[in-house]
């Protein structure tokens, strides 16, 4: 085995580790509001393209997912995407609304995960956290 792919490795490994660490400490606890916003302006500000934060409440197993995206112009803008089927279909109605209400881009998504839903909230942090 070379040293790169050692290297390489070893890079993977350690990855893997701290993702499994930042999971078990979120699973082990709500996070609280505060937090939300601030990793929602992380994402915003420091995120890669594409990179992803998952909020899951520990009891029942319901989660959000926000990303990070690049819209027109390459304008960062941070996306709401949870399941519109299941547990989450009670809650697409008054999503609906409340993105009609404050302009915000309101999808179902029909290709790689049919039936989830998508609100682009594009730089706005306030009405991120409101979702």
């Amino acid at each position: 085995m070379s040293i790169s792919t050692l290297a390489v490795w070893f890079l993977w490994a350690a990855l893997a580790y701290a993702v499994a660490l930042a999971v078990f400490i979120l699973r082990t606890r709500d996070p609280e509001f505060s937090e939300i916003r601030f990793w929602l302006l992380c994402l915003l500000e420091n995120g890669y393209d594409g990179e992803t934060i998952l909020f899951r409440d520990a009891r029942s197993r319901r989660f959000i997912r926000f990303q990070k995206y690049r819209g027109d112009g390459g304008a960062p803008g941070i996306k709401l995407t949870f399941p519109g089927i299941g547990w989450g279909k009670a809650f697409v109605p008054r999503l609906r609304e409340y993105a009609g209400q404050k302009g915000l881009i309101f999808e179902v998504s029909t290709e790689n995960a049919p039936g989830y839903v998508q609100v682009m909230c594009g730089k706005n942090i306030d009405e991120a956290f409101a979702l």
